[in-house]
C-alpha cells in the first residue's frame, strides 16, 4: 500500500519530468492500383523520453507535430497535429515507444519535407523542439515495372478492425529508426510492385530477389529468391532472420527479374546493424558512386558544405555533422556520402547535386547562412524590402506571396553582414523574438503598411 500511495501523490505532478524527447522519423513512397501515389510518414516516440500527466486512471503524452511539404517555392500540404500514447494505467512503470503514421497523397515530383516536434507536457526550461527535413522524391512511374518505397515493421498482429495501419490482413507498427540492436532477430518489412505483368508483356512469373549487401564493399551477406506471381499491383510482408547478422552498414536490396534473370525493378534502404562499438567503412578512392563526395579536396570547403547540411538534417546526423573535425578530410567525406545514400541509395550524387544547385543559387544573392537556410527551404522571395533610414539597425522583409496554403508570408531579418532571422509568421518556424517590432523601431513611426500580415 505504501508503494501505492507514493505513486499517486507523484502523479500529482507528472511522470518523466526531466525526461528528453526522443523520436525517430521515416517515410515511404506508395501507388494506387489507380496510380494515385501518397507519402506515409512514420514517427516513432521513445516512451521513456515523454512527460506524462495523469488523466483519470492513465498517463497520458502529448507530442504536438507539425509537417510542411514544399515543391519549389509552393507548400503544397501543411498538417498540425497531437501524437499520444495508447492508454496507460497509471501503475504503469514501464513505457514502450508508441507510433504515428500519416498518409499524404501528393503529386509526382520532389518536394521539402519539415517536421517539427515537441512535448507539450515538457516544463518549459526542459521543452526541446526536434527538427527534420528531408528532400523527397516521388516518382512512380505509370507503366514500368517499379517498387513503392520500403517500410520497415516493428510488431505484426493479425487484423481485427482495418485501421491506417493495416496491410494485407496484419497490423503493422512501423519502425521508424534505420538500425537494430543486437537482440533484434528479425527484419520485417512491407513494400508494394507495381506493374509487373505489363512489364513482361503477360509473358509468365518471374523471380523475387532480397539481399543485404554491405554498404562499403557490396558484398552480399545474405540472399533469398522466390517466384513472384506477375501482377501490375502486388503487396509483399517479408521477415528475413538478422541474428547472425555483424555489427556494420548495409542496404537491404530488392529485384525483380525475369526467367531469364533480366532486371526490371530493384529497391534499396539503408540500416545499420548496432554491436559493441561503431566502426565506419572506409571510402573507396576510384568509386564512381562516391563521386560527389570526392571531389571535395579542400578540408575547409568540404566542412563548410557539411555545416549547410544542418538544416536538412535529422537530430543523429545533425550531431554527426556538429562532431565533425576540420582537418579530418576522410572522415567528412563519409559523412557526406552517407547522409546523401540514406536519402537516395540510387543516386546519391544527383541528390547532392541538386542540393549544391539550390545553395549556389542562393550564394549568388550574397545571402547569409540562416538567410541560405530559408532559401534552401522555401525558394526566392516574391519581394524583399530592404529598410535602412529611420531604424536602430537596417532590416529586411522576404515576403512569399504564397506558400502551400499559406498567403502573405513574411520574414524579417535584421542587419547586414550577419543577418539573422528575429520574426517569421509561418506556422512550422520558429519566432525568436517576440519583441522584434520595438527591437526594429526603436520608438520610430512604423511605415504604412509594412508590417501587414505580421
Amino acid at each position: 500500500m505504501k508503494r501505492l500511495t507514493f505513486l499517486s501523490i507523484a502523479l500529482l505532478a507528472s511522470i518523466n519530468v526531466f525526461a528528453q524527447l526522443e523520436a525517430a522519423f521515416d517515410y515511404a513512397v506508395f501507388q494506387m492500383p489507380d496510380h494515385r501515389t501518397y507519402i506515409e510518414t512514420y514517427i516513432q516516440i521513445g516512451g521513456e523520453s515523454v512527460v506524462y500527466m495523469p488523466k483519470d486512471v492513465n498517463l497520458e503524452s502529448k507530442i504536438d507535430v507539425t509537417m510542411v511539404l514544399k515543391n519549389a517555392d509552393k507548400m503544397v500540404e501543411f498538417r498540425h497535429f497531437t501524437i499520444s500514447n495508447p492508454p496507460l494505467p497509471d501503475t504503469t512503470i514501464v513505457f514502450n515507444d508508441f507510433s504515428d503514421l500519416q498518409r499524404i497523397f501528393i503529386p509526382q515530383g520532389v518536394y521539402n519535407f519539415e517536421l517539427k516536434m515537441r512535448d507539450i507536457n515538457a516544463p518549459k526550461d526542459k521543452a526541446q523542439t526536434i527538427e527534420c527535413h528531408e528532400i523527397i522524391t516521388v516518382d512512380i512511374p505509370d507503366k514500368s515495372a517499379s517498387f513503392s518505397g520500403i517500410e520497415f515493421i516493428d510488431e505484426m498482429t493479425p487484423t481485427i478492425q482495418k485501421d491506417i495501419f493495416t496491410k494485407t490482413g496484419f497490423d503493422c507498427k512501423p519502425y521508424s529508426k534505420n538500425s537494430f540492436n543486437p537482440e533484434t532477430e528479425t527484419l520485417r518489412f512491407y513494400t508494394e510492385i507495381y506493374n509487373v505483368a505489363d512489364a513482361l508483356n503477360n509473358t509468365g512469373d518471374c523471380q523475387l530477389t532480397i539481399a543485404i549487401n554491405e554498404v562499403a564493399t557490396k558484398k552480399t551477406i545474405m540472399f533469398q529468391k522466390s517466384k513472384l506471381n506477375a501482377l501490375n499491383y502486388y503487396q509483399l510482408i517479408k521477415e528475413i532472420d538478422i541474428k547472425n547478422l555483424p555489427q556494420g552498414d548495409y542496404f537491404i536490396e530488392l529485384k525483380v527479374l525475369n526467367s531469364k534473370n533480366v532486371e526490371y525493378a530493384s529497391a534499396q534502404k539503408y540500416f545499420h546493424r548496432n554491436g559493441v562499438a561503431a566502426t565506419i567503412q572506409p571510402l573507396a578512392a576510384n568509386s564512381n558512386e562516391l563521386q560527389a563526395a570526392m571531389h571535395y579536396n579542400s578540408a575547409d570547403s568540404l566542412y563548410t558544405i557539411l555545416q549547410m547540411h544542418l538544416s536538412i538534417a535529422d537530430s543523429a546526423e545533425n550531431k554527426a555533422i556538429t562532431r565533425a573535425s576540420k582537418n579530418d578530410l576522410s572522415s567528412m567525406r563519409q559523412l557526406l556520402y552517407t547522409f546523401w545514400v540514406r536519402r537516395d541509395a540510387n543516386n546519391p550524387n544527383i541528390a547532392f547535386s541538386n542540393f549544391e544547385k539550390c545553395l549556389k543559387m542562393a550564394q549568388q544573392n550574397n545571402y547569409t547562412n540562416e538567410q541560405l537556410r530559408t532559401i534552401a527551404r522555401y525558394g526566392i522571395p516574391n519581394n524583399i524590402d530592404k529598410i535602412n533610414e529611420g531604424v536602430e539597425q537596417p532590416f529586411e522583409i522576404w515576403h512569399y506571396y504564397k506558400i502551400a496554403n499559406l498567403t502573405n508570408v513574411k520574414f524579417i531579418f535584421v542587419g547586414n553582414k550577419n543577418a539573422k532571422m528575429i520574426y517569421n509568421n509561418i506556422p512550422c518556424e520558429t519566432t525568436p523574438n517576440v519583441d522584434w517590432k520595438k527591437q526594429l523601431l526603436k520608438g520610430a513611426k512604423e511605415p504604412e503598411g509594412l508590417f501587414n500580415g505580421l
